[in-house]
């Protein structure tokens, strides 16, 4: 179980300078810390249907890069739903958007229910966390559980604390026989998940449901490259956290997302407990001292960071690692085309620079007991996931996420598909019941280089897919005391003397039971 502090927490304790940074902190790093890769290539898997990347492909746990859109490409065979035991299948998803119109009016709905040769029937809840559970806890207490339910955030995490709990009632079918192994060759698309993620999605080491994917680097610096260079600090010269400390004062004054570390001996060390971590607190500090913060940063929101960041208030902000995908178009209209990079955080003298990973997917995509005692239909909603795990590039992939040429999208001079308003209102969220794998990609530009491509040396939270009772009882609060603690720190209300007694008091509210339980939890699964 992670008791998890989100780099979007940290964030709002530390958003920078007015025309400066939205930032967490950035110290030193641990030698003790996971090796770099080596930066050579690995094959894509064997027999793979994927589309070749456009830059070297140095870690499967790394999305694939692409600066074109790949030829179209066929991701699945057959109607994966024709021929099964169910002829309608329901399922329990989140919900960003407006419900989409139903079929047979809705072309895009139609032409789903074709192609998967099954009606689907969803049943939706507001995307916001506590929506979610409320429809979840309902769903299950009426013991009619839709065929396929997604399990919301991911495993170990308070907000899933409920959905953690049924599956280990029994109310989920235990899929490792069929999503393990040489079974998953049944599944190609699935098969094309990271070995990482799906460790990462297991309960206690077994696996109860197919990740919706995420990439596993977990968030990004995301820095307007051109201020750097007008404050005359080009990001290639931003290899110390002292000229990194320069380049973010200078923003200001100029205006130009659970995380535990495994020990040899198997014990486990919380992030708040390292000397890095309060390295990283004072240099936080130093900067909000120096100006270098959104005078407003412990008060914003998410929203705000982008508006901050497109319209020129701040130079910087952190935000998962595909973020940059939804500014940049932005930005290039207002003639800033190739303003953004990513930035690996540097690390003081004789340190190596860390950033946290993330589980590498947001929610997965189970099947009810009830529903799983039918091998048939497991297999059959197995196939049916296959599908919606179609990779990127793929005739499947372009279905799902863009519909029906010349009714839901056009294609640009160079074949980049663009949703229309219809597009939008029939697609809605119909597609997100599973996704695969993020890549890399900016339609009609090389805006990803090596250096965004490149693996992250990082602290690995290693208590994912671990569950500790404690945290599940404990972990708002003591998740609300770490915020609180570091956002008071980092503004300087709180001086770096009461560091050590806000460690204690997290280690004696429950963090020390809930690191017990978890050390007994990887001891017995691992």
């Amino acid at each position: 179980m992670t008791v998890e502090l989100t780099r979007r927490d940290f964030l709002q304790g530390c958003v920078a300078g007015s025309g400066a940074l939205l930032v967490a902190a950035c110290g030193g790093g641990s030698s003790g810390g996971p090796a770099a890769t080596s930066g050579s290539s690995v094959a894509l898997p064997a027999n793979s249907h994927l589309a070749p990347p456009d830059l070297p492909w140095t870690d499967h746990n790394i999305p694939l890069a692409y600066f074109k859109l790949p030829a179209p490409f066929r991701a699945t065979s057959g109607t994966p739903g024709a021929g099964g035991p169910l002829s309608e299948v329901t399922w329990f998803s989140d919900l960003f958007s407006a419900p989409p119109p139903p079929a047979p009016g809705n072309r895009y709905w139609a032409d789903l229910n074709r192609r998967l040769g099954v009606t689907v029937t969803p049943v939706w809840a507001a995307s916001d966390p506590s929506s979610f559970q409320q429809k979840f806890a309902a769903l299950l207490a009426s013991g009619d559980l839709p065929d396929l339910v997604l399990f919301g955030g991911t495993v170990g995490t308070t907000t899933a604390a409920a959905q953690v709990q049924a599956v280990q009632q029994g109310a989920f079918t235990d899929l490792t026989s069929h999503l393990t192994g040489s079974a998953l060759d049944d599944y190609p698309n699935l098969a094309l998940i990271a070995p990482k993620i799906w460790q990462n999605a297991r309960i206690n080491g077994r696996t109860y449901g197919v990740p919706r994917g995420r990439t596993v680097p977990g968030t990004s610096l995301l820095l307007r490259f051109d201020w750097a260079q007008k404050v005359g600090v080009p990001i290639a010269q931003i290899t110390s956290s002292d000229t990194f400390r320069e380049a973010l004062v200078d923003f200001g004054s100029r205006d130009p997302d659970n995380n535990w570390r495994l020990n040899r001996d198997g014990t486990l060390t919380k992030d708040i407990e390292t000397t890095e971590f309060r390295e990283a607190i004072a240099f936080g500090q130093d900067l909000f001292k120096r100006g270098a913060f959104h005078p407003d940063a412990a008060a914003q929101t998410l929203a705000n960071h982008y508006s901050l960041f497109e319209g020129g208030r701040v130079g910087a902000y952190l935000d998962a690692l595909y973020a940059s995908g939804q500014t940049r178009p932005f930005l290039a209209q207002l003639g800033f085309k190739d303003a953004i990079r990513h930035l690996l955080p540097p690390a003081g003298p004789g340190r190596k620079a860390v950033t946290f990973n993330a589980a590498g997917y947001n929610g997965m995509v189970m099947i009810p007991s009830k529903v799983g005692k039918d091998s048939g239909k497991v297999r059959q909603l197995l196939k049916i996931l296959d599908y919606f795990a179609s990779p990127f590039g793929s005739e499947e992939y372009t279905f799902l996420n863009y519909g029906i040429e010349g009714v839901h999208f056009t294609r640009s001079a160079n074949g980049n598909p663009a949703r229309n308003a219809q597009g939008t209102t029939d697609i809605g969220d119909l597609f997100r019941l599973l996704t695969p794998p993020n890549v890399n990609y900016a339609a009609g530009s090389q805006y990803f280089s090596d250096a965004d491509q490149e693996a992250w040396t990082r602290l690995v939270d290693q208590a994912y897919g671990y569950v500790s009772a404690s945290s599940l009882r404990r972990g708002p609060t003591l998740n609300q005391l770490v915020v609180d603690s570091v956002k008071a720190l980092v503004s300087g209300r709180t001086p770096m003397s009461g560091f050590n007694q806000f460690v204690q008091t997290w280690r004696s509210q429950g963090g020390d039971q809930v690191r017990k339980e978890l050390q007994q939890a990887i001891h017995q699964h691992r």
